[in-house]
């Protein structure tokens, strides 16, 4: 599964999460739509959080069995959240205390995108790549440095300064010729 592919998928699991909650509105009491609406807005906002999270950490990403992994845990742990808030929407009637139960879902849904990235094997994952990163700027900055790319690099540069002045030699001799 790609990126685009997980990213529309949690988009779509916001439309799902809005249509339920457009559906259970038209039964409830104002003050209650209004609690669904702020339901709502804030599983929008906090998948969408998790969509820029994602973006971020798959760009850390370098082995691609790695991102799937990364993709696949975070497209459940989307699911789940969504299926979770959906539960809770449609119940809603069933709330006594529908102010407690919008801030514990509220909880819920940002602690599921939390402990997705608190996940022990997500945080290796990352760390190792890091690792990895630092590992490959620094064997970079080393090979640039080392005294024989350095060498290599002053005579490619004195190569391209004889080519281009061979080549202004020869035009100005070509002109000069035609005058």
């Amino acid at each position: 599964m790609s990126i685009e592919e997980v990213i529309a998928a949690m988009e779509t699991m916001i439309d799902k999460v809005k249509s339920s909650a457009e559906a259970k509105r038209v039964n409830v009491s104002e003050s209650d739509q209004i609690k669904i609406d702020n339901i709502c807005k804030q599983t929008s906002e906090v998948i969408n959080s998790a969509i820029a999270k994602v973006k971020e950490t798959v760009e850390l990403l370098n082995n691609q069995e790695e991102i799937d992994n990364f993709l696949s845990k975070v497209s459940n742990k989307c699911r789940e959240a969504c299926d979770f808030t959906i539960q809770k929407i449609n119940k809603f009637n069933e709330v006594n205390k529908v102010e407690e139960k919008v801030e514990s879902l509220s909880e819920d849904i940002i602690n599921k995108f939390d402990n997705l990235m608190d996940n022990e094997e997500v945080k290796e994952m990352i760390d190792t790549l890091k690792g990895a990163g630092e590992k490959v700027v620094n064997s970079f900055e080393e090979f640039m440095n080392a005294p024989q790319t350095q060498e290599n690099i002053k005579k490619a540069k004195e190569m391209v300064i004889k080519a281009g002045e061979r080549t202004l030699n020869a035009l100005k001799a070509a002109l000069s010729e035609e005058d």
